[in-house]
Order: structure tokens, then sequence, then C-alpha cells
């Protein structure tokens, strides 16, 4: 995290601004290990990356003032009593931990074998998906705000997104190289994903905070030009909450856009809980009282993308449309371009997007519908 990024952040619990508290390292401009204060608590960046959940918070704190960073990563990552860094056993390792724990041997080793550590603790369908969301056509969706901005007269001016449930995949990279006065908020609940994310895709100009999605106040109020949930509004616990904040003017600026895309469920598993896809009726929820979004058939809109030119007209829905996988974007002041360029893609990651839905009527049979 650079100093310069933390006046840009407040609390999301207390709505205080952030004011460095500690640096323990540092690089540059950039701070490895520190802390941010507020009125309510003290919160710790590890390997640059800011960490809100309490009261995990205090802990990792506390093995960064004796400077045990690898106990502090260590703690993040797993969350686990049996991982603790206070058990012999990690005691015992931590030489080894502190290696391969660093960003230079992980990118040494590759995402292939980092990803098959990894299903040594994570159930390896989670870890595959992990690993290959580029290559799902519809995660080419995260484009769609870009080509809307690269229209708009101010081209040149700064502009602040924020992109909740990042993942470990993403091509920030790609999107900044397109409009490089773009900094990417990346939120995550889970810190290995931001790690992940951050050791083999950085970015230039990424903030990247692990906190509960549930609590979306983390700039200043009127701070966001964008804000995207791609393959992420069904894994909330709360969505109606989390869409009528992503819509406050606490959040996005007057001409702001809020885009979802991907509201189907990518992986196979046993639930409790949850309607994949979630009704529109319970988006539509969620605006009452103000503009409604504009739904979209959301695999059509991510052929197009990666055709290289969308037709916004041709991928609309009407209220009856039974597709699968839709998504929709709203914005209190602004139009949806007619036809839009995605030329500004890169050919590899272009190609690399192949990969679609081919049982997707199985998911249809649930009672919501």
């Amino acid at each position: 995290m650079l100093l310069s990024d933390v006046k840009l952040l407040q609390c999301p619990l207390c709505y205080e601004h952030f004011k460095i508290g500690a640096i323990w390292k540092k690089h540059g401009q950039q701070i490895v290990f520190g802390s941010l204060v507020c009125n309510c608590d003290e919160f710790p960046i590890i390997e640059g990356i800011l960490y809100l959940f309490k009261p995990l918070n205090r802990q990792i704190l506390d093995y960064l003032r004796q400077k045990d960073f690898t106990a502090a990563v260590l703690l993040g990552l797993t969350q686990r009593r049996k991982f603790h860094p206070e058990q012999i056993w990690i005691k015992r390792s931590k030489p080894l931990l502190s290696r391969f724990l660093s960003t230079d041997f992980l990118q040494k080793i590759g995402k292939v074998q980092c990803a098959r550590l990894l299903s040594l603790f994570l159930p390896k369908h989670l870890v595959k998906y992990y690993f290959t969301r580029d290559e799902w056509q519809d995660a080419l969706a995260i484009h769609f705000p870009l080509a809307a901005l690269l229209v708009r007269p101010q081209r040149q001016r700064k502009i602040l997104w924020l992109d909740v449930g990042s993942g470990i995949v993403n091509n920030f990279t790609e999107m900044q190289q397109a409009y490089p006065k773009l900094k990417i908020i990346s939120l995550d609940s889970n810190f290995s994903n931001l790690f992940l994310s951050k050791a083999f895709y950085s970015g230039e100009n990424v903030i990247r905070i692990c906190a509960d999605a549930h609590f979306l106040r983390l700039v200043r109020p009127h701070s966001l030009d964008v804000i995207t949930l791609i393959d992420t509004l069904q894994s909330l616990q709360a969505p109606v909450p989390v869409l009528q904040q992503a819509s406050s003017p606490e959040l996005l600026k007057n001409n702001g856009v809020l885009f979802v895309s991907g509201l189907q469920e990518h992986l196979f598993v046993e639930r409790e809980w949850g309607i994949f896809p979630a009704p529109r009726k319970m988006v539509r929820n969620a605006f009452q009282g103000k503009k409604q979004p504009i739904f979209f058939d959301n695999e059509e809109l991510s052929k197009q993308i990666q055709a290289g030119e969308i037709r916004f007209q041709e991928v609309r829905l009407r209220k009856t449309d039974p597709v699968f996988s839709y998504g929709f974007i709203w914005a209190n002041s602004w139009r949806v371009p007619a036809k839009l360029s995605t030329q500004f893609i890169p050919p590899d990651v272009r190609a690399k997007a192949t990969r679609r839905w081919e049982d997707a009527h199985k998911m249809w049979q649930n009672r919501a519908y």
C-alpha cells in the first residue's frame, strides 16, 4: 500500500478517516508491514494488504510489533487454530515457512505448483476455479465499464474503481494499460486470494483490502467512479443491503457506475443456502425509490466483449426473458452508450477466455423460478 493511498481510505465501521499508526517495514513509498488507526481500532497492513477483520487484527498486530512478519502473514492466510503461529510444529517450521510465504518464492515455483500446494489445505475444485478464472468468457465482463470510460470526454481524469470480490486472477494490469490513470481498490474477504493475487497479478496502482463486502464504505464520501461485482453477488449473505450501499451517494460520485455480472454459481457444490441465479425481483427491490438498473444477458455480453464490439441494445433483457446468466448496470445520471469498442483488450486475454456454461439449465431447477 502506498503512503499516499491512506488519504483515500476510511474505516467502514466508524467512518473515521484512517491515519498511519506504525510502519515496521517499507519499500520506498510502499508500506509492506504497518498499521492504520481510526476512532474504533487499529488495523494491520500485511504484505501491503490492509486487514480489517476483528478480533484477529489484534493478534496480527501483536506479531507485527514483535517484527514476526512470518507469523502475521500465516495468521492472515489460515485463520485456523491448527495453523496458529504458537503451535509447536509451526514454531519449528518458521524458517521454512518464512521462505515459502515470500512473494519471490511463489513467483519462482509458479502458479501451477502453488495451486498444487494449496490443494493440500483447500478443496481442489475451489483452488482450480480460483486459478482458472481468466479462462471463463464471462470474466471479460469487467471490461465493460472500462469501455464506457474510454469514450467519455474527460478521458484523462483520474478514476477510482472498487472491485468487490476480486479473487486471485484479474486483468488489472491490462485495464491500467488501457487507462493509465485508473486506481483500483481490490476488495476480498479471503486474505489468501489477495496475497496470491499480489504475487501473480500485481497491477501498478492497486490498493488491496481484506474486509467484509457487507461494509463497503471504505473510501471518503463521493469518491468512487466505478463499483464492480463480478461473479460475487451470489456469494454474499445479504445482497440487497450491499446493493443499496453500492448505489448510495456516500460511495459513488453523481456520474458513477455500478456494474454487476455473473450471478450464477460457478461451483457445483452442496450448499444449504442461496438461490442461483438470484431472482431479478430481488435486485429490483434493492433499488426501490431509485432509478431502476438495466439488465443484460451476461453470456451474450461476454461474447460481444470478446468479439471486440458491444451493441448494448442486443444484450438488454426484457422483463420476462428467461436467461441463466444475467447482470445489470446502474447509474444515477449516466446513459449506457449504444455501441462500445473493446479492442483495447489484449489478444492473449481475449483468446484465453473461451470456457462457457454447458449445463446451465440444471441450475434452473429451483422453486424461485
